[in-house]
């Protein structure tokens, strides 16, 4: 597996996306928390407010707290919501105080590097899925076992466009084997970061695949090249590969986009795992014909009606979660 040193330098490649992601879902939290204490405030004012009307005859005959959640005042929320809006809270506030660690995961030896890529991201997208239920119960929906899931795991398969623009970073380390690129495909839009840490036999060209205008994806022998992320909006997939595989980077802001900086010898190609020596020539062959492609499309961050984007990562993350949770703050 990677040296502690190679994760170190992932890490320090996604810092800034990272820290911009937890301090946003901390921001979130904090806002959510401040809205339950404003309505549980309004809720005792309404129970002492019931208990002076209802007056001696009630007194120890009649809970006027429980009697009051069937009178609710005016902008007050029921107390099932409450409830919600609590569990919803507590799960922000604990993706808030993740370390590093959470962003980083190593494949186990039946997964795939995308599994083990949908696991860290299902625990790190309960911050969506918390904010995604305040919003449902402030609507006045409250589904019991939907709400369950999403605050257990909400994977990337569920993420709507603009969770995707707000996307975590994530680190995995793998066998080279379990490196096939296609399979992280659908997860490569908005601003997702993937850093992978292959090391053992590996594919010649397992990325390839992801080669598309607006992505930033390459295959790199040496982790100190993982720095051409640094200032990248758009979709990121890099991988850190064994030095008998091909080296190569697709990058929208450069002319031309894909630099091939080591091609393998098709005649030292072998199968890898259930990779097919004819699966490899494909992905090469592939590699082969972008080579030399003119400039890409770099796809930058709008806003709704199309201007660009001009806020901070963090805040345009924790505009987004607050909108969600419809506590009156606007993107």
């Amino acid at each position: 597996m990677p040296s502690d040193e190679l994760i170190r330098k992932a890490l320090a490649a996604t810092q800034s996306a990272r820290e911009d992601f937890l301090s946003s879902v901390k921001t979130t939290a904090d806002q959510v928390e401040s809205y339950l204490r404003s309505r549980k405030a309004d809720r005792r004012d309404v129970s002492g407010r019931m208990a002076e009307e209802l007056g001696s005859f009630a007194a120890g005959r009649i809970d006027a707290s429980k009697f009051a959640a069937f009178a609710p005042s005016e902008g007050e929320a029921p107390g099932n919501v409450l409830e919600a809006m609590e569990r919803a809270a507590a799960v922000l506030r604990e993706v808030a105080r993740f370390g590093d660690d959470a962003f980083v995961a190593t494949a186990e030896p039946a997964e795939t590097v995308a599994d083990a890529v949908d696991r860290v991201l299902s625990n790190l997208g309960r911050a969506f899925g918390a904010a995604e239920l305040v919003e449902i119960v402030r609507s006045g929906r409250f589904p019991n076992v939907e709400a369950d899931r999403r605050l257990q795991r909400y994977g990337p398969d569920d993420w709507r466009p603009r969770e995707r623009e707000v996307a975590p970073p994530v680190v995995v380390s793998a066998e080279g084997q379990s490196l096939r690129g296609a399979r992280l495909r659908d997860w490569l839009e908005g601003r997702q970061q993937i850093l992978i840490l292959a090391e053992g036999r590996c594919p010649p060209a397992p990325m390839t695949p992801l080669a598309g205008p607006g992505a930033l994806v390459g295959q790199l022998h040496d982790a100190g090249e993982l720095e051409v992320l640094n200032g990248f909006e758009g979709p990121v997939a890099l991988a850190v590969v064994p030095d008998v595989a091909a080296a190569w980077v697709h990058d929208p802001r450069r002319t031309p986009v894909l630099e091939v900086r080591h091609m393998p010898a098709a005649a030292d190609l072998a199968p890898v795992g259930p990779i097919s020596v004819w699966r490899q020539q494909q992905d090469l062959e592939q590699l082969r014909a972008l080579t030399g492609v003119g400039a890409g499309l770099a796809v930058a961050a709008t806003n709704g009606n199309g201007s660009p984007q001009e806020a901070a990562p963090a805040d345009r993350l924790a505009a987004w979660l607050l909108k969600q949770a419809d506590l009156g703050v606007s993107e």
